[in-house]
């Protein structure tokens, strides 16, 4: 006797057979990294005569890193784009701390840190900022680079609005505010 199927069963089979079809495949990997940039938000004035961008940090190389040096050219370009001498004497440095995006196992790690150190003519130490940020994801990762550069997005954008903060409450004195008409200029920062 041949057993007898309902017709709901009969329906029903295709949905059966498909949910047994296995995973779905999974999306290509990104190629396309477009450069972060911050150059739409206004320039953080500085009430320094110049400003050197150090290019001396040492990149990271080990097991499951992932930057390749796309870190460090972010946080420089933020630093270009941001940080804008307006003063008529000192110097400032801005200096990266860290620059990391490491995957290992199934934690992807992200570490940014920065430093801003003022000085006026006579080379003696004004004033520091540092900033620091970081992020953690774990779980499968499929597109490595494509996580890595999101991560990086978002820790650069938290990089930005912190090493902002820093500017403001700590190097208060060396941010160079534009005088308003008929207004007498802000005295410079103690020398």
């Amino acid at each position: 006797m041949t057993p007898a199927f309902s017709r709901r069963a009969i329906l029903t089979l295709p949905l059966l057979i498909s949910a047994c079809g296995g995973d779905e495949p999974a999306a290509p990997p990104r190629r396309d990294f477009p450069r972060l940039s911050f150059s739409y938000l206004p320039p953080i004035p500085l009430n320094i005569q110049r400003l050197e961008v150090a290019e001396d940090f040492v990149r990271p190389t080990g097991d499951g890193e992932l930057a390749d040096g796309f870190a460090m050219e972010a946080i420089l370009g933020m630093a270009r784009d941001r940080l804008k001498p307006m003063g008529t004497g000192g110097m400032g440095r801005f200096r990266i701390l860290a620059a990391s995006i490491a995957l290992r196992r199934d934690t992807l790690t992200g570490v940014l840190a920065v430093r801003l150190d003022v000085r006026n003519d006579d080379d003696t130490n004004n004033g520091v900022a540092e900033a620091r940020v970081t992020s953690t994801k774990t779980g499968s990762i499929g597109d490595r680079r494509g996580a890595a550069y999101d991560m990086l997005k978002s820790l650069m954008d938290d990089l930005n609005v912190e090493l902002e903060y820093q500017i403001r409450s700590k190097l208060r004195t060396w941010i160079h505010e534009p005088a308003s008409p008929g207004a007498t200029p802000a005295p410079m920062p103690p020398r």
